[in-house]
């Protein structure tokens, strides 16, 4: 990506007044634009004649970044997104068509880039949000009661009203920050925007993920994964296996494989197979005759290899530890 000659400076910030963490930059060619986006590898391209202005408005509410910025003329704009980040996007206003990864859009719709993100547009103005991808995705697993999720990317499909909502809030907030910066020296006023961005952001998130559920294939499709993994599992022995490693012989994402155990089993497929080894290796101690060591030896041959965890394990599920089962034999 392109990065600015050590000679050239981008333009200073300009601190709003009264100790407000809200930040703002002017920029007068695409490369100063590019070097003072610091959440995102990337260059932009002017793409058809006129003098070349840009701005970005930065503010940190706690755990969310909000970013307000305008570029002009016609410009072309690629970005290498931080997977580590989340990020929501949406076009506040563009004159003419405004193409994200190649597709026109209309203003305040709003979506989740990935990987390289590209967008062109004459006269735009634009404001995202940025949040824990880590931290968002755990909560929203929790408030589906699930192990793991995989947020979707691109454009949000559906529940219009939760969109104009998150949209709303966005809007507002940048509103306010350009309008009365100086409020946002209050942590106060500071905690009450965060609240409210990451709040619709989650009701959105949270709403689409349960329809991305509704979605999965049917049951059988569900037991056909299951069956797979368990195939796979059996087949492999006492070596230790990865998600990554069922999702592979299943032919389904982590995600597919997620929802398929939930819904067959009850639980995750990390879980299940888990249970899986205590449940042989308690078979197998309750079949062998007490020798020093013998723990040990039962739990490597199932693939338990963390032996300190496997006793522990094995007590919360069987009552018991499993030396207190190898004597009984």
């Amino acid at each position: 990506m392109t990065r600015l000659p050590a000679t050239q400076k981008a333009t200073p910030p300009t601190l709003n007044p009264v100790g407000s963490p809200v930040v703002t930059r002017s920029f007068s060619d695409p490369e100063e634009l590019a070097a003072g986006i610091p959440e995102a590898d990337g260059e932009f391209v002017q793409v058809s004649p006129g003098k070349f202005r840009a701005q970005n408005t930065r503010a940190e509410l706690g755990q969310v970044k909000l970013h307000h910025w305008s570029t002009l003329p016609d410009t072309f704009g690629e970005m290498a997104i931080d997977r580590s980040a989340l990020t929501l996007g949406m076009s506040l206003h563009c004159n003419g068509a405004l193409l994200v990864y190649g597709k026109q859009v209309e203003p305040w719709k709003l979506f989740i880039p990935e990987g390289e993100f590209v967008r062109r547009g004459r006269n735009f103005q634009g404001v995202w949000i940025g949040m824990n991808r880590e931290q968002v995705e755990a909560t929203v697993c929790a408030l589906l009661g699930v192990d793991e999720i995989r947020l979707p990317g691109g454009f949000l499909p559906g529940h219009d009203r939760l969109e104009r909502a998150l949209s709303s809030t966005m809007a507002a907030q940048v509103d306010a920050m350009a309008g009365r910066p100086e409020r946002y020296a209050d942590p106060a006023v500071c905690d009450v925007a965060e609240y409210a961005l990451i709040s619709r952001a989650l009701e959105l998130l949270v709403a689409v993920c349960e329809s991305a559920r509704a979605a999965e294939g049917p049951p059988s499709d569900k037991a056909r994964i299951v069956r797979r993994c368990n195939e796979y599992f059996d087949a492999v022995g006492d070596v230790p296996v990865s998600l990554a490693d069922l999702a592979k012989a299943a032919g389904a994402s982590a995600r597919s494989l997620n929802y398929a155990f939930q819904n067959v089993c009850g639980v995750s497929p990390m879980r299940y197979f888990t249970l899986k080894r205590l449940g042989r290796a308690r078979s197998a101690l309750r079949r062998s005759d007490w020798q020093r060591g013998g723990v040990k030896r039962v739990a490597l041959s199932t693939g338990c290899t963390h032996l300190g965890r496997f006793a522990s394990e094995y007590r919360a599920l069987f009552g018991e530890l499993p030396s207190v089962t190898l004597a009984e034999r």
